[in-house]
């Protein structure tokens, strides 16, 4: 057969190919957008029957930090993280073996460990027999949103924290006052040097620090709006040490190197607080395996040449420093460049939100003060805090009392004093101290009660004494229908609840003190002398 005959005839129809040739070019192009699109919008990757990646678009490499040469052929368990229960992927294969959609939530882990969440949907593909072939997997990522919720969470748990610790502590605070008051009677009843007098010494310190731990908790959970104060920032850390003691492994030893004379600096105590407690969980977190020392130092010095050509805005003069240092397993130069952003932490799933040290710095920036870190893998963490200090002279040291149970002395005019408390033994306890001091006490457990006496003679009574927090009628509410009816009498609140003791509310309807429950009788007898005061 000749070569001729090998060559095929040209078509006798190209008209109608043309057609066809362009339909296809246009899916083929439509496709392509398709494609183009969804890859803009989602991370998309495909798998075949058995799992192993087939395909992937740049998306899904930028998410998981793996090139796609390092994920093509491997299993698709690449990226668990471990999260999930074997149950739900169990359910998952069970969805696709039966050809079915699944959609769901998936937390998966980046080459480098980070941990993130994407909203997935997994399509089957089968082939005409009906045989899967392949499955696509469409996700968007949903990392900050579950970021998010957990921070709603955390702070929802938190406000549920304040309010128990409030309720905690008032009733905690009203035992505490009748425990205290009773030994220090008995303290007064007895000489100084028997022995019994020991015991009750030891029992009144156990009951002062735990009337510290429960002032604590409440600092720290009290959810109110930022009020700046100039405050000295030594009892504030005396305060957090105190907490951090109590929730800390006593593999790690608590430093302290306060030094006198520091000036106040302006600021909120509740946020200086957090700042404490949450640089002291992290240094706890980075020395819990092998132990070691948490120290905070407090000093009045002018910072560093280097520090101040870093943070120009600071003043050239003295500012209060306060460092926190730990002896940890300290952190890489990437690391800390990364430590104050919202939700970087290097902590495990459950461990943190990663909010604890982006608070710290929004809290020290609301401060007006700087914030420098020094770490190093295996070398620790120091964190230093600069506050400018308030305007005027620095604040004198405070003496600690030589007698801080003196005895009491009776009053040199006695009162008759109206007492109102719902807790019997604090109402009791306060009645036998002001009876000591020589003043007539006429208790009164129900505000209503107290209210109705008061009324019938108006001119009986010298002065009220009264709780805050009762049920029915509050302290404050008694307190200014007594006052409506007798103007100037002197009125004391008292309470177990963290207040503000200069509410300018109450001094504005008349009421002269506030006193914090538990407290010290001597120091409740010179709120009593300061009270019965002529106006």
């Amino acid at each position: 057969m000749s070569a001729a005959a090998h060559v095929i005839p040209p078509c006798r129809h190209p008209d109608r190919l043309a057609p066809a040739d362009a339909a296809l070019g246009e899916s083929r192009r439509e496709i392509e957008e398709l494609k183009m699109a969804l890859d803009e919008h989602a991370i998309v990757a495909v798998t075949d029957a058995a799992g192993r990646i087939v395909s992937v678009n740049d998306k899904f490499c930028a998410l998981s930090k793996y090139s796609r040469a390092e994920l093509l052929g491997q299993d698709h368990r690449l990226i668990n993280s471990g999260h999930h229960p074997p149950e739900f992927f169990r359910d998952l294969w069970r969805t696709l073996a039966r050809g079915e959609v699944w959609k769901g939530e998936i937390c998966n882990r980046a080459k480098d460990g980070t941990i993130y969440w994407v909203d997935t949907t997994i399509v089957p593909i089968a082939d005409p027999a009906g045989r899967i072939r392949r499955y696509i997997a469409i996700r968007a990522d949903i990392t900050q949103r579950k970021q998010l919720e957990a921070q709603l969470r955390h702070s929802q748990k938190l406000e549920a924290i304040g309010t128990l610790a409030g309720g905690i502590a008032h009733d905690f605070n009203n035992i505490l006052t009748g425990i205290l008051g009773n030994l220090q009677l008995a303290q007064n009843d007895l000489a100084s040097n028997r022995p019994v007098d020991a015991y009750l010494r030891d029992a009144v310190h156990a009951s002062w620090r735990a009337r510290d731990l429960v002032a604590c908790i409440m600092t720290f959970s009290c959810q109110r709006e930022q009020r700046h104060r100039n405050m000295p920032l030594g009892p504030v850390v005396k305060e957090a040490l105190r907490l951090l003691r109590a929730t800390l492994p006593s593999t790690i030893a608590i430093r302290s190197h306060l030094a006198a004379g520091c000036p106040p600096v302006p600021g909120d105590v509740s946020q200086i607080h957090q700042v404490l407690l949450n640089l002291g969980t992290n240094a706890g977190h980075a020395m819990r395996e092998r132990g070691g020392t948490l120290t905070v130092s407090l000093r009045h010095e002018r910072a560093a040449a280097a520090v101040r050509l870093r943070h120009p805005q600071l003043p050239d003069r003295p500012v209060v420093r306060l460092t926190v240092a730990d002896t940890g397993c300290g952190m890489t130069p990437a690391v800390q460049e990364r430590i104050f952003e919202p939700f970087f932490t290097t902590k495990a799933p459950g461990e943190g939100s990663g909010l604890g040290l982006s608070v710290v710095h929004g809290i020290a920036k609301s401060h007006g003060a700087v914030i420098t870190v020094e770490s190093a893998p295996d070398r620790g963490s120091t964190f230093d805090f600069y506050f400018p200090a308030a305007a005027g002279e620095p604040a004198a040291p405070t003496a600690e009392s030589a007698a801080p149970f003196p005895l009491l002395q009776a009053a040199s005019r006695s009162r008759r004093i109206m007492v109102v408390d719902d807790e019997p033994q604090v109402l009791q306890n306060l009645c036998r101290v002001l009876t000591r001091l020589g003043h007539e006490a006429f208790p009164f457990g129900d505000p209503k009660r107290a209210l109705e006496d008061f009324r019938q003679e108006p001119g009986f009574y010298g002065a009220l004494v009264t709780d805050l927090t009762m049920p029915e009628m509050t302290g404050y509410d008694l307190a200014q229908q007594v006052l409506r009816l007798r103007p100037g009498l002197p009125v004391m609140l008292v309470s177990g609840n963290l207040l503000d003791d200069d509410a300018p509310a109450w001094r504005e309807a008349g009421i002269r003190h506030f006193l914090r429950k538990p407290f010290d009788l001597d120091e409740f007898r010179l709120v009593v002398d300061r009270l019965l005061e002529p106006a």
